[in-house]
């Protein structure tokens, strides 16, 4: 969800909501485009707050990692770091306490998102809804770059906007869909085999069910 501890991708996060939001409100300053706007600006402040803690909480975990001199935890929290600064890729050790605050804060956003697009819809305002899902969509885009999972046995790539393929050996097997996108994990659906899975940065869940989760191997996100 963030990308840089300097600012930087906040910033460009920053830049693409008001884009977005100048496009939706510059044909047509409507109520619907106004909700949509304020629901962006509350979400730029969320993720200013929340990459202040998230960088405070790497800050604290390798002064702790240096002052114990244990290199082993050390090393971890660079590599985490450089992970989530290039990648995106939050941390399996980050807090639950800040996990909660990223996926309300998605949520959030995603809720409005549809809420506007519904009432465009609902409105018969066609060409303005799908505005609104084209915005949408490469919003999601443009802060998760989760898209290519490495695992033991097979690695699974998002070649285009909702659709995964799986590889083995090199080549494509299976085609998912994707049904979930949080802070922690990416969900998909295989539904010809009626199987669902779960990527999260270092184990992939899979389900008969989409309800009951069990692990299924070891892997991380391309960085």
């Amino acid at each position: 969800m963030f990308r840089t501890c300097s600012g930087a991708y906040v910033l460009a996060i920053v830049a693409s909501l008001v884009s977005s939001r100048d496009g939706l409100l510059g044909a047509d300053d409507d109520t619907i485009a106004r909700k949509l706007a304020t629901a962006k600006s509350a979400y730029t402040r969320d993720l200013e707050k929340m990459q202040a803690s998230i960088v405070d909480w790497f800050d604290k975990r390798q002064a702790v990692a240096r002052k114990e001199g244990n290199r082993k935890i050390l090393d971890q929290a660079r590599a985490e770091r450089d992970a989530f600064e290039k990648s995106a890729i939050l941390p399996a050790t980050l807090p639950v306490p800040i996990r909660q605050k990223l996926a309300f804060a998605q949520n959030a956003i995603d809720s409005a998102y549809d809420a506007a697009c519904r009432a465009y819809t609902k409105a018969g305002k066609d060409d303005e809804a799908a505005r609104v899902q084209s915005d949408w969509d490469e919003f999601r885009r443009s802060v998760d770059r989760r898209d290519h999972w490495l695992g033991e046995r097979a690695t699974y790539k998002n070649v285009q906007p909702g659709i995964w393929h799986e590889f083995q050996g090199g080549r494509p097997t299976y085609q998912w869909k994707e049904v979930a996108r949080t802070p922690e994990f990416v969900e998909v659906v295989d539904e010809q085999r009626q199987l669902w899975a779960r990527f999260f940065p270092d184990v992939l869940l899979t389900s008969n069910d989409g309800k009951s989760f069990s692990s299924n191997m070891r892997g991380s996100w391309k960085q």
